[in-house]
């Protein structure tokens, strides 16, 4: 694959991954912190199982393509290099998309791996901002939050997961750069800071490839580039803003011959080519502004509405799930007034939730109106984005977060155990992630977080989270014996051995 990861000696600029946004500090530019791993090798999986299972996956049988998706992604690494070659070899259509889903999964398992170690320290706040629906990846950032800072003999693996998965990230370069960016998922602060560190890494290496290629390898590099388009957006927008000519006019050319592709198909008459051309108009932003805007200039009806709307989503970052959600683009919002405008944010927060955070940063980038601006970093925070406690803070209501932070709790609290009761534990355990975040020793939150995990069979993060609790001042042990949420725990030795220390600390305090 010619996404390798090789030894940095470029520096690594914030300018050219993201749009500064006024009211944020910018990020200064710094050196790769570490050098990249070697070059990927090809997939260790068997040939033949490997055809069985890409085969599989474009089935039309949903059962069969579900098997063949979850064991690629139980593959993880061994298969990676290779479903991004089968991607960018792979027109347009539900193959491709399952592909896409299949990587975005192995992805996500890395950074998964990658946040396990990572330190919550404060850092600064990093510009915000991006084209498409998309937070930009910025520059690289002053290593504290992100570094990693497991220690002892019971940190070794985990340590070792999280540097094995940031090579892995590396590696597989472009392709996954959207997949750095993107929200939803929410993370925590410390880790959109690496991801960000990381993109920062791998467009520094995309910038040595093509300044040290000749003319041959320069053209697979543009082939795998348009080809990657989408999933690449981030990149792609960066370089075409770089302040180095070559590297500009290379991803220039790319976007030129991307958007071609994709208004093609926006101007056919397949409908669902139509909307396969929308989204990759959509994540590549900015760049398409110029020729929306002709068409939304132009006689046909038709494309001028197409037009017109995608100029709106791009401009508030308004993901297509997002406008199904709140049925429209935000049409006249700058001619609002100040309570219509705040009405606005939080009609986004309440019907968009997480979907809805690209749209509320723009806003809160944009808004000349300090209330209006509080107003959607508030719901940022409800929403459990830190960006909102940032801006919050920055606006000078540090004493306020401390009094609205009882009302947040009580609401995740409800959200969580209306969760739990429906069964939807990944859920309610988000909202109690929310809770620890603002009040990292709320006993009852861990409680929950240990009834949630018990439920949903992970046994092992419950009685972490257990013990937490009951370190945190949980004690009441005849309620634990008593709660269905921790059957799953009854037989389990370290279940007994927390029951047991509680009544006998109990009895001591007697």
């Amino acid at each position: 694959m010619d996404e390798v990861i090789i030894r940095m000696r470029t520096r690594l600029f914030a300018a050219p991954f993201i749009l500064v946004a006024a009211i944020l500090a910018p990020v200064a530019p710094a050196r790769a912190q570490s050098p990249s791993p070697a070059p990927d090798r090809p997939s260790a999986v068997d040939p033949e199982r490997l055809q069985r299972l890409l085969a599989d996956l474009a089935e039309s049988d949903h059962r069969v393509s579900t098997g063949a998706r979850d064991e690629m992604i139980s593959l993880g690494s061994e298969i990676a290099p290779r479903v991004i070659e089968r991607i960018a070899e792979t027109a347009d259509g539900p193959p491709r998309d399952r592909l896409v889903e299949v990587l975005e999964a192995i992805v996500e398992g890395w950074i998964l791996d990658l946040q396990k170690i990572l330190s919550p320290e404060e850092t600064p706040v990093p510009a915000v901002a991006g084209l498409g629906g998309l937070t930009g990846l910025g520059g690289t950032l002053p290593r504290g939050s992100g570094d990693i800072a497991a220690a002892g003999e019971d940190a070794r693996h985990d340590r070792e997961a999280a540097e094995a998965a940031r090579a892995s990230l590396l590696a597989a370069g472009l392709p996954i750069a959207r997949f750095l960016v993107v929200v939803p998922p929410l993370r925590d602060r410390e880790v959109a800071f690496e991801l960000r560190r990381v993109g920062g890494e791998i467009y520094a290496a995309r910038v040595e490839a093509i300044t040290e290629a000749n003319d041959a390898e320069r053209t697979r590099l543009h082939r795998r580039a348009v080809a990657l388009a989408d999933l690449g957006a981030p990149v792609i927008r960066g370089g075409v803003a770089d302040e180095r000519p070559e590297i500009a006019a290379f991803y220039q050319a790319v976007a030129a011959e991307a958007l071609e592709a994709a208004f093609a198909g926006l101007t056919g008459d397949d409908p669902r080519a139509r909307t396969r051309a929308t989204e990759r108009i959509y994540v590549l932003g900015e760049l398409a502004k110029e020729r929306l805007e002709e068409l939304a200039a132009g006689d046909d009806p038709d494309l001028r509405f197409r037009a017109e709307r995608l100029l709106r989503r791009i401009h508030f970052r308004i993901t297509d799930d997002l406008y199904d959600r709140i049925g429209h683009t935000l049409e006249g919002y700058e001619e609002r007034g100040f309570r219509e405008r705040r009405t606005a944010c939080l009609e986004l927060e309440r019907l968009g939730g997480e979907e809805a955070v690209p749209t509320l940063r723009r806003i809160v980038n944009l808004e000349t109106s300090r209330a209006v601006r509080i107003f959607a970093a508030k719901s940022l925070l409800r929403i459990g984005d830190w960006l909102g406690r940032d801006v919050l803070i920055r606006e000078g209501l540090r004493g306020r977060l401390d009094q609205d932070a009882e009302l947040l709790v009580a609401i995740h609290m409800d959200q969580g155990i209306k969760f739990l009761q429906i069964g939807k534990y990944e859920l309610a355990i988000r909202e109690f992630q929310n809770i620890l975040k603002v009040q990292p020793k709320n006993d009852t939150a861990l409680y929950n977080m240990a009834c949630a995990y018990s439920l949903w069979g992970k046994i092992e993060e419950a009685l972490d989270y257990l013990e937490k609790s009951v370190e945190h001042g949980f004690d009441d042990a005849e309620h634990m014996e008593r709660d269905p949420d921790l059957d799953n725990l009854r037989g389990e030795a370290r279940y007994l051995e927390i029951i047991e220390d509680l009544k006998a600390r109990q009895g001591n305090d007697e």
